[in-house]
């Protein structure tokens, strides 16, 4: 049993009140001593810290996620009756499933987010010397007052965690990733470390949620007798990428050096004939 599914029984198994106490407890422990200590470490971070964290800060946009996966997905969804072979036909619904995935992941857990956001009004730690770490300012829409929780990290880890769900041997470079572009927010001082964990923390439940959701729709996800679910596909895409593209490129590759051969062979007969 891989360590997702262990994470996934856990949540499955663990009662709301029992989510809810441990939710509250952290939430009370973090907004009220966690997050003024780590509010004045990040003060003492240096420039190259700084700028590099706003450079791999963007990459937690949803937009960098959700247009590429939508695009993905509706390609897909037209190629699938208009393919010369069932078999291709099959590798077009599999890349359907995945963005579709990934999509409802990224823009499920994106949207509860934001709704915690605007609802709640927590100050950004851009006001902590005036309202310190625990104000808040329900219902103003007002971006200062949107810290908690941070969306940046709600939607990288929701990528993560749905990508490492159906690639589970890439986890630790996805779940990497994930973390820098998280803890970016943070050292550029856009969000307190709770913003962060919690984010993080939604991102990753989501994309469970989102899992069993399309495993009960027995969608990309099959569940095993022994309870425990796999990737449903893997043989077609493992045929796609290595056998049908990797012929593609292949002829490609060879007519734009047989078409480069034929040139410079024109070029050569040209100057004889000069």
């Amino acid at each position: 049993m891989s360590v997702f599914q262990k994470i996934e029984l856990f949540y499955y198994r663990t009662s709301v009140s029992d989510k809810l106490a441990i939710l509250l407890t952290f939430l009370l422990i973090g907004f009220t001593i966690i997050d003024p200590i780590f509010y004045q470490l990040s003060t003492h971070a240096n420039d190259f810290i700084k700028d590099f964290s706003r450079y791999i800060s963007d990459f937690g946009r949803s937009a960098y996620i959700l247009i590429p996966s939508g695009i993905i997905f509706l390609v897909s969804l037209f190629l699938i009756n208009r393919a010369p072979s069932i078999k291709l036909g099959a590798a077009y619904r599999q890349f359907c499933q995945m963005s579709g995935f990934v999509f409802f992941a990224v823009a499920g857990s994106g949207l509860i987010a934001l709704g915690f956001k605007n609802l709640l009004g927590r100050a950004r730690p851009r006001h902590f010397e005036e309202f310190g770490s625990t104000y808040f300012s329900p219902l103003t829409f007002d971006p200062s007052f949107a810290s908690f929780p941070s969306g940046h990290s709600t939607t990288s880890f929701a990528f993560a965690v749905a990508f490492c769900l159906m690639f589970p041997k890439l986890r630790f470079t996805a779940i990497s990733l994930a973390l820098w572009i998280a803890l970016s927010r943070y050292l550029i001082g856009a969000h307190y470390m709770t913003d962060i964990i919690v984010g993080s923390a939604l991102g990753s439940c989501f994309a469970i949620y989102a899992k069993r959701f399309f495993t009960r729709q027995n969608i990309l996800f099959k569940e095993k007798p022994d309870g425990q679910t796999r990737l449903q596909g893997g043989y077609v895409m493992h045929w796609f990428f290595m056998t049908y593209l990797s012929s593609r490129l292949a002829l490609v590759f060879n007519n734009i050096l047989l078409s480069r051969k034929k040139s410079i062979s024109k070029v050569i007969i040209k100057n004889i004939r000069l």
